[in-house]
């Protein structure tokens, strides 16, 4: 398993009719070094853009035992993605996304994405790879801003990748 770890950088845009979001990033090694680019389309599910505002309730115990209850957490939005590397190798994910929204006394408001994604393909090195994404990105949003407003925004998000090459996977 090939474990990786990064940043990406970059704008998020709308679609027109505001039912799509597209990222494009820059993406970077933990130590800053540049490491290509992810571009991805998020498709938010919520009914009302206050459901981002709910949070989860803690989480009941026993937490040292094989027992629940364990609450079920419904996704906000899903996703797909394609993350470029400098050899012009590339991974494909797809999956599941929860959204939080926290609003500042000012007015402004933090909104966190926070990702599950299974690595569906890839392409150079990464042909016929599998394994799993996960992301939690944030962006801000200025005071007065609303929250379904459709101009660009920052998207900056940190990520993990778990990777097994095709060469190692024992196909059926």
């Amino acid at each position: 398993e090939e474990l990786q770890s990064n940043y990406v950088l970059g704008v998020g845009r709308f679609s027109p009719d505001g039912r799509f979001i597209n990222i494009d990033c820059k993406a970077f090694k933990i130590n800053g070094e540049p490491d290509g680019t992810y571009v991805g389309v998020d498709h938010p599910v919520f009914k009302d853009v206050s459901e981002t505002f709910d949070r989860p309730k803690p989480p009941r115990p026993p937490f040292d035992k094989p027992e629940g209850p364990v609450d079920h957490i419904q996704p906000l939005s899903f996703s797909k993605g394609l993350r470029t590397y400098p050899d012009g190798s590339t991974i494909t994910a797809v999956g599941p996304a929860n959204l939080h929204v926290i609003r500042y006394p000012d007015g402004a408001h933090q909104f966190w994405v926070t990702g599950s994604l299974i690595i569906t393909n890839g392409t150079g090195r990464y042909s016929g790879a599998r394994g799993v994404k996960t992301v939690g990105g944030s962006t801000w949003v200025e005071p007065g801003k609303p929250l379904t407003a459709l101009d660009e925004f920052s998207v900056k998000t940190v990520e993990v990748y778990r990777i097994i090459r095709k060469e190692f996977i024992a196909y059926r």
